[in-house]
């Protein structure tokens, strides 16, 4: 018999730009149409759920259900309501999410960053595509330089740079990894 748990890969996936999720995958069952087949822990499972089918809409939806006249049109519009009653798997305690959904895996891209021209001088620092995404503390200021900025910068190969020159400054991206 063989152990699954030795099987599973970890990875990060999402789809397109909603958050980003940890699970694993089987090697010989990555995709499903093109589409990663996640496996996930019920952490994880509930984090899914709370994004995409809170408690409070599940239950809207659960009410419509019962009056609906065509449950299999309904179904396939809502599936994540099924995957509340989900069940782990025995044999290794996860959850499938895959067939059906268009989860790609999340590349963790990083780069190192140097200021340039209108900056005070200081050290060059490593920073995730994520981290450039989200933006919490507003300090990259990509709104600057143009709308296609963060895609020109998450389109670098590893060791490529791009300087991104602002009215009075000049950083340049390099990617890493």
């Amino acid at each position: 018999m063989t152990d699954l748990n030795k099987l599973l890969k970890p990875c990060k996936f999402s789809i397109e730009e909603d958050p980003v999720f940890k699970g694993f995958y089987l090697e010989d069952s990555k995709y499903w149409n093109g589409w990663l087949n996640p496996y996930v822990t019920k952490e994880v499972r509930d984090q899914i759920l709370n994004f995409y089918c809170p408690p409070k809409v599940r239950d809207k939806l659960l009410e419509e259900r019962k009056t609906c006249e065509d449950l299999d049109v309904f179904d396939n519009e809502y599936p994540w309501l099924e995957y509340w009653n989900q069940k782990a798997d025995p044999k290794t305690g996860l959850y499938y999410f895959g067939s059906g959904f268009i989860w790609e895996e999340f590349e963790d891209k990083t780069y190192e960053v140097h200021w340039k021209e209108g900056y005070p001088k200081c050290d060059p620092q490593t920073v995730s595509l994520q981290e450039l995404k989200e933006d919490k503390e507003g300090r990259w200021n990509f709104s600057a330089y143009g709308e296609d900025v963060l895609d020109d910068i998450s389109n670098l190969e590893i060791n490529e740079s791009l300087d991104v020159v602002g009215v009075l400054e000049r950083t340049t991206f390099i990617r890493k990894e």
